[in-house]
């Protein structure tokens, strides 16, 4: 609904052209009555698997824009007047890289713990106190 609303104020302002504004809502309505179908389809009992899959394809979505505004910078405006990166936008893309990096090897980790196709068990480095140091 937030989406919607959303979608309807840009395209009433006129912030967005609208071969824009159908690509994000024909996006959107692909990826929610995707999301619609695979969750109907799930019992309830598996529901966390689901979640901890779908929240890994956020944390890989991040990755991604990150990496596109890298290699298009000036698609997303954050050129200097030299032509490169603005210091500020690289640390944003750092922290996007690092944090969707993070969120997506959890949530895969998450999902094969709750579907048990991974031991509950915590992995134990060899060295992990040498690498705590």
């Amino acid at each position: 609904l937030a989406v919607g609303v959303a979608l309807l104020t840009l395209g009433a302002s006129g912030a967005l052209d609208p071969l824009t504004l159908g690509v994000i809502a024909g996006g959107v309505v692909v990826g929610g009555g995707a999301g619609a179908v695979i969750a109907n389809r799930v019992p309830m009992t598996a529901m966390p698997q689901l979640v901890a899959a779908f929240h890994s394809l956020v944390g890989l979505a991040a990755c991604l824009v990150a990496v596109g505004a890298v290699y298009a910078p000036d698609a997303f405006g954050i050129t200097t007047a030299a032509g490169g990166i603005k210091t500020l936008s690289i640390v944003e893309l750092s922290l996007g890289v690092a944090i969707g990096a993070i969120t997506f090897t959890g949530s895969v980790i998450a999902f094969a713990k709750l579907d048990g196709r991974m031991s509950g068990a915590p992995i134990l480095l060899p060295a992990r106190h040498l690498i705590n140091i």
